[in-house]
């Protein structure tokens, strides 16, 4: 906006209509000038952001794309750990019922062995008392 100088005047003047009719024609130059810098200046600047926005967008569609990727390998994995989680509870299953019957067996084969042990030295006591008269 252009400055004008203003002429000081006496208090008992009055401001004239022929005056303030040229003070407001050059206000409203001045203020269709600043309103149309001012509409290309908000114009270049919606413009930038518009261009930033746009970037972001892409940026945030590359990334959601990636995470999306993931999220799919990491469901293949998860029903390959599944698959993996089946097959060892049968196989810890199979293996309480092996370790079941060597417990079993183990008891079995403690008592069979008590057996032939009583059984040898009562043998081994009666061929002694054939062989010694």
């Amino acid at each position: 906006m252009k400055k004008t100088l203003v002429m000081k005047q006496k208090k008992d003047e009055l401001v004239s209509k022929k005056y303030l009719d040229e003070k407001l024609w050059l206000m409203k130059d001045d203020l269709n000038k600043k309103i149309e810098e001012t509409k290309q200046d908000l114009e270049t600047k919606i413009d930038k952001v518009d261009k930033k926005l746009d970037r972001t967008t892409n940026y945030m569609n590359i990334k959601f794309n990636n995470i999306e990727e993931k999220l799919i390998k990491l469901d293949s994995i998860d029903s390959r750990l599944e698959s993996i989680m089946e097959s060892l509870a049968w196989l810890t299953g199979e293996y309480k019922k092996f370790d079941e019957e060597h417990t079993v067996l183990s008891e079995q084969n403690n008592r069979t062995n008590d057996t032939i042990n009583n059984h040898e030295e009562r043998i081994s006591r009666l061929e002694q008392r054939v062989v010694t008269p």
